[in-house]
């Protein structure tokens, strides 16, 4: 399991330590959401028992303020020596913030927990626990020496008096957070999407209770894999002579899109794929999430803002995510898998999700044409819709709400601006509202990103269950970036012609930097 924790990235990783923490000392324990949080990942105001024996005879009280901090390394070197000394540097810099005052990190702790994925090395003396030990010693004792002042010693009296008021400093590495993980099965089944190997797809009866025949987990595979490649990977030019029909992989033309945010009272700019991406690296089980409601996502934009491009862009992310792993692919399936983790490190980000979700694309505009005279749920038809696409049987609910108990899950539900009559509108927000109840019910960790335009429609829908997101005009360096992207794919090889449409772009821009581009029309 300890190689699973590289795996989870920081958001993933301080999860689960959330999540540890709070099943182990309860839940007076605050956890800290994202912006500046002044050096506290997490804090406890009272007191906390550690326990350091599995019969729980041997135990420290602490009381007063205690802060967690979590600190993860996305690569380990072999050398256990050298993962240590990059978790000493971090610790390192931690307190050397703390102890100054003109940072004003305030209040200063009681207590101060480091917790890291990087496994310490129990060697005495020479390991990587006692070095670190030591490491903590030798930098109070330092502040302690006043044999290398060069004035009276104010600076560094001062951060002593600020250091020694911390009573104690201990941390946690990543063999005791896997080994707390393997003691607290409840923490541990709560997150199969970060701990558990892409092939459990094989044998979902390995991490649920109310697992469905093992073909089930083939069926959702194949399903990822079959619509990776379908239409919905694809955008279509219906300008510009697309003669062929077949569009363009969209990963060719990815961009992320401007948004605005407003959580509580606080308005935000930020990217559109990148925060929905960055939502979607938590675990939002109810039980053990530490992102507060509403959980779920409503994208708002005007028609032809590109809603439904980014909505396949979603659903293509989180399916090559799930398949990365796969053996049973394609060179097609590795080349598309492959384009999309390429888009995404193009776009800032890390590559594909860390945090694998099975991905399901709904056009709400079709569900409502053919589910609009009967009670038929939107679990149900989602189970029809993967049943057709599939060769290997039927899909029941019964299967499917089984498999979101156990395994993250991406809906993206595209297009209510599209259901205009009222009736019929009604009964598909209604059944959007049980969607997501009942998976709250179920305790399912599921990402919902709905899309529709702002005039009379976003009035509709709950706001404990979605926060708005509003998508803005393109800048003129993003709807640049757009136009070469798509002059590339649509030009192909013709370098010549590609630098002179390019060219003009630029030259268009340079004219009237201010202005905002227009992307072309596509079909999506």
């Amino acid at each position: 399991m300890s190689s699973h924790l590289e795996a989870l990235g920081p958001t993933g990783f301080q999860d689960v330590v959330a999540a540890l923490i709070i099943a182990t000392f309860g839940v007076g324990v605050e956890v800290m959401g994202a912006g500046r949080d002044g050096g506290r990942d997490l804090y406890v105001d009272g007191p906390l028992i550690w326990v350091d024996s599995p019969d729980g005879s041997v135990a420290q009280q602490w009381d007063g303020y205690t802060v967690f901090q979590v600190k993860h390394k996305k690569d380990l070197d072999p050398d256990h020596q050298v993962n240590a000394t990059w978790f000493w540097g971090e610790i390192r810099d931690e307190l050397n913030t703390w102890a100054d005052r003109v940072k004003k990190r305030d209040p200063l702790p009681d207590q101060l927990v480091f917790v890291t994925n990087v496994p310490l090395t129990p060697v005495p003396g020479s390991g990587g626990h006692d070095r670190i030990r030591q490491s903590i010693d030798n930098y109070v004792a330092t502040l302690r020496d006043d044999s290398r002042d060069t004035d009276d010693g104010t600076q560094r009296k001062a951060k002593l008096a600020r250091i020694t008021a911390i009573k104690h400093i201990r941390f946690w590495d990543g063999t005791k957070v896997t080994t707390l993980l393997n003691l607290r099965d409840g923490v541990r089944r709560a997150f199969p999407g970060f701990l558990t190997a892409g092939d459990v797809l094989a044998d979902l009866s390995q991490i649920s209770d109310y697992a469905p025949p093992d073909q089930f987990g083939t069926v959702l595979q194949a399903d990822a894999r079959t619509t990776l490649m379908g239409g919905e990977g694809r955008i279509y030019f219906d300008e510009a002579a697309d003669i062929s029909g077949r569009g363009v992989p969209i990963h060719d033309v990815a961009i992320d899109l401007p948004v605005t945010t407003l959580r509580g009272t606080t308005m935000q700019q930020r990217q559109a794929l990148d925060y929905i991406l960055s939502r979607g690296e938590h675990v939002l089980k109810p039980t053990v999430s530490i992102v507060g409601k509403p959980r779920h996502l409503v994208l708002v934009g005007a028609p032809g803002n590109g809603k439904t491009t980014i909505s396949k862009l979603l659903a293509q992310a989180y399916r090559a995510s799930l398949l990365r792993d796969a053996t049973d692919l394609s060179d097609q399936h590795i080349e598309a898998i492959d384009g999309m983790a390429a888009a995404l490190r193009r776009l800032g980000r890390d590559g594909l999700p860390l945090n694998r979700r099975w991905a399901l694309r709904v056009d709400l505009a079709r569900h409502a044409q053919e589910f609009a005279t009967d009670d038929r749920s939107l679990l149900r038809y989602i189970a029809q819709r993967i049943s057709e696409r599939s060769d290997l049987g039927d899909v029941k609910v019964s299967w499917l709400r089984s498999w979101m108990r156990s395994w993250p899950c991406l809906f993206v539900l595209d297009g209510l601006d599209e259901v205009t009559e009222p009736a019929v509108r009604r009964r598909v927000l209604d059944r959007v509202r049980q969607l997501v109840n009942d998976a709250e019910g179920d305790d399912c960790d599921l990402l919902v990103v709905l899309t529709t335009r702002p005039t009379g429609y976003f009035e509709d829908l709950d706001p404990t269950l979605f926060e708005r997101t509003d998508l803005g005009p393109l800048r003129v360096d993003q709807a640049l970036q757009y136009g070469e992207l798509t002059t590339r794919v649509r030009l192909n090889n013709d370098i010549e012609r590609i630098q002179t449409v390019t060219n003009r772009l630029r030259q268009a821009e340079a004219t009237n930097r201010s202005a905002t581009f227009c992307r072309p029309r596509c079909r999506c």
